[in-house]
């Protein structure tokens, strides 16, 4: 089984980002949803370590049953290394027309 990981730093998490685990769960119900907290040194200062991060986003799931069997893990690298290390599809999230454009860059830039 193929697992869905959502990443992101979650400096700290929010009621958005769990609405968006939630949406998963009910989408992709026969799939291992795995929530990626990234040290992404790139970001500068973060609010809290990657250890309290991951803590936060555990207590704040465990408040819905059914979403007790999402994984919250944490992990150093890039998160296509990740992914393609666990075979995992990534879930992106995009806030604005400011997150649209670098994604679509980034899109660009690949070969096919």
């Amino acid at each position: 089984m193929k697992s869905i990981v959502y990443a992101g730093s979650f400096d700290p998490p929010t009621n958005g980002h769990i609405d968006i685990v939630r949406r998963m769960v009910e989408l992709f119900d026969n799939r291992e949803i795995v929530v990626g907290i990234g040290k992404n040194y790139d970001k500068g200062k973060f609010d809290f370590n990657v250890r309290e991060r991951t803590e936060m986003f555990r207590k704040a799931l465990s408040v819905y049953p059914e979403l007790e069997k999402v994984k919250v893990v944490n992990f150093e690298g890039s998160l296509g290394g990740y992914a393609y290390e666990n075979m995992a599809t990534v879930l992106k999230g995009v806030r604005d027309t400011k997150d649209f454009e670098y994604e679509k860059n980034q899109f660009e830039t690949i070969e096919m």
